[in-house]
Formats: structure tokens, sequence, C-alpha cells
């Protein structure tokens, strides 16, 4: 049986959602029962990436980065060429509208949840701008629900948002689950980490690291406020924090807030104890985290949460805003605060500071045997026999 799959957004996706997808591909072997047809755009190659193995193949579309009516248009067509059997829509919500039988994989659905994130803006022209955007977004995502033969999501928390939000049975959406990117069992020398660290001057320093897209959903300015008030505690003095992750959307009004406060609190030096790293590779992450007291995660939403998982991996602390999905994910190996409360965050990094470890060896082990891609691949595989 021959499945194509959407893999257009690994062209413009070097973070979350293109870390997922580049993880389940490189896992999904083909078998005797089906062969993989992945289609790109912008000339993207993944067979040099070694991603692809076995009669698994790789079209290009076309050379445009983002996938819109034209590009889902595209590899409809060519799917059809290729007598793909079955179409799977791995990033965008126009492409179940192309073809059938079309399954649909959707991380979270937080652009219907929490439209403030997505749709709203700090200018009020801007803002009118994007209400027909926003009707437009829910009209075609709600109808690529109705089309998907079937749906797929990466937890039982997003499963369950899903069949909440649009009214359909649970049996119509398979949860394959998650897992770490694989640059968490990278090896990396001692001259490459001090390369890293010399780099972003924090050999001398501790730190704690954020990783994640900055926006508005990430709650990047509270965790700015707690660890500006860590710098005025006495147990909190010298610390820096690096904030790693490319400018996403409404990106601006972190760096307009951070610029009041170190106008605010000159004496603290914030422009030099907050760095950011923008966008960096597998590696410099890597040595980042490992290197770090903590990573922090105080999101408003998400669908699971790579980044704790990775950095869990790697022998590190965890603070963790104390949304569900967090906490059914993290529960007991995690130090949990109100992402509205900057003090509570502030409160979790002291107690890091002063020696307050979760060290619970067998819950990590549980969730880490839970949380694979080689599982994912192979409940993919299964939803696939069960229900193609």
């Amino acid at each position: 049986m021959r499945i194509g799959v959407d893999a257009t957004i690994l062209a413009s996706n070097n973070e979350g959602i293109g870390n997922y997808l580049r993880e389940l591909i490189k896992n999904l072997n083909d078998t005797e029962q089906f062969q993989f047809i992945f289609f790109t755009t912008n000339n993207l190659n993944l067979n040099d990436q070694q991603l692809v193995t076995g009669r698994n193949i790789v079209i290009n579309v076309n050379k445009g980065k983002f996938i819109g009516i034209r590009t889902a248009f595209l590899i409809a067509k060519i799917a059809r060429k290729q007598k793909c059997q079955l179409l799977l829509s791995t990033y965008s919500h126009i492409l179940p509208l192309f073809y059938l039988p079309c399954w649909w994989l959707i991380y979270d659905i937080s652009p219907l949840i929490h439209p403030e994130y997505f749709f709203t803006h700090h200018n009020f022209l801007i803002k009118i701008k994007n209400l027909p955007r926003k009707l437009v977004f829910n009209f075609l995502f709600k109808a690529a629900v109705k089309s998907s033969s079937r749906l797929l999501t990466i937890s039982d928390f997003s499963k369950t948002e899903i069949a909440n939000y649009f009214k359909i049975s649970t049996s119509k959406i398979g949860m394959i689950g998650s897992g770490p990117t694989s640059w968490v069992n990278q090896e990396i020398d001692l001259a490459t980490e001090l390369k890293v660290l010399n780099q972003y001057d924090l050999k001398k320093y501790k730190y704690f690291v954020f990783i994640g897209t900055l926006s508005p959903r990430k709650n990047i300015s509270l965790l700015i406020s707690a660890f500006t008030n860590l710098l005025q505690t006495k147990s909190g003095h010298g610390f820096k924090l690096v904030i790693i992750g490319k400018k996403g959307w409404l990106y601006e009004s972190i760096f307009t807030y951070l610029h009041d406060l170190t106008v605010k609190y000159s004496h603290l030096r914030l422009n030099k104890m907050i760095i950011f790293t923008d966008f960096i590779e597998a590696t410099s992450i890597n040595v980042l985290t490992k290197n770090s007291l903590a990573l922090i995660n105080p999101s408003f939403y998400e669908g699971f949460g790579m980044p704790p998982l990775e950095a869990l991996m790697l022998g590190k602390e965890v603070i963790l805003s104390n949304i569900p999905i967090f906490q059914a994910s993290f529960l007991n190996i995690a130090h949990f605060f109100n992402p509205y409360s900057a003090q509570e965050l502030t409160t979790c990094m002291e107690d890091i500071i002063n020696g307050q470890i979760l060290n619970n060896k067998s819950e990590l082990e549980k969730l880490i045997s839970k949380n694979n891609f080689n599982l994912v691949a192979e409940i993919l595989l299964q939803e696939l026999t069960k229900y193609a």
C-alpha cells in the first residue's frame, strides 16, 4: 500500500513541529505492507539528511517554503499519479480538502482554544485586518476535520481537546504519542562544549534555560519578570537566563517588556544577564541544556512538550507551568508553578539554586519508555494496518 506523506513543513520549520516530523520520518522504515512517499518543497533533500530509507521515496513538489492552496493542489495531483491509496497531512489544514482519503496529524488546537495568542495584535489596524484571517482559518480547520478520514494527534490531552471542541467521537482520533529529538543522545567533546559556552559568555556562570519559539503563548514576559525578581535576591545574584528559539508571532512585545525592565532596573544589567540565542543548531542546544541548572517552560498552552522531556533525559531539573498537559505528563518529576505568578516561578528557581532536587528515576524511566519515536512509528503503522 502506498502512503503519501506531506513533509513540506520541514522546509520552513526546524523547531517543535519540524523536529517531530523529522524524527517520525527517520523511524518510518518501509515494510512489506507500506511504502511511504514524502512530498517536500524548497528542494529539501531528505535522502541527503539520511531520513528516508528502503523503498520509501521523496518527491519535491515546488520551490516554495509554505504550503498553501497551490502546493496542496500539486501534492494531491502528484499523489494521484503515484497511486497513493492514502495521504497523510502532517501540518496543513488545507490538504484534507484536496484529497480523499486523507488523514490529518493535529499536534494541538491552540489557535482555536486560545486565538488571543495568534490573531490579536497591539496595533488596532492589524487586529482588524486579522479578523478575516481568523474566520477563514477557523472555517478551513473545521472543514478539514470533517473531510479527514481519520485524525491523529500526539497526546491524550490533545485527543480529548479535539474531541470536545469538534464534538466528535474519540474513536475517530488516533493517539500516536511523542518523544525526544535525537540530539539528546549526541556525544559532544569537551572542546565543542567550551566553544559553545564561551560563545555566549557562560563558562563562568550558572544559568537557567528556555527552549521554544518567541510568542505570547510561551509566556516569556513572565519568565523575564520572574528572573528579574531572582536577581534581586541573595541566592539569585550572578545567575543568567538563556532563551533559545526563533522569533515568532508578536515577539516584539517581549523585547519591549525587557527594555522597560532594563531601564527600570539598570543596576541589574538585564541586557547582559538575559541571552537570546535565536535559532541555533542541535549541538548548541544540547550543550546549553546539559550545562544549565534547569529548563523552564512557562507556557500557557502546549500539546505535549518535547523540551522538558529532553532536559530530563539529560539529567536536568525542569520547572513547568501547571497546565493540564504538563501535570499529566511530568507529575512527580517536575517543579510546577502558576503561569500567572512570577513570584511562584522565582520561588521554584530559588528552590533549585538551594538544592531542592526531584530525584524520581523510576517515574522518569517510565516516561521515557512511553515516549520515543520508535514507538510513535510503530503505533502509526498499527493505525494504518487497522484503519487504512
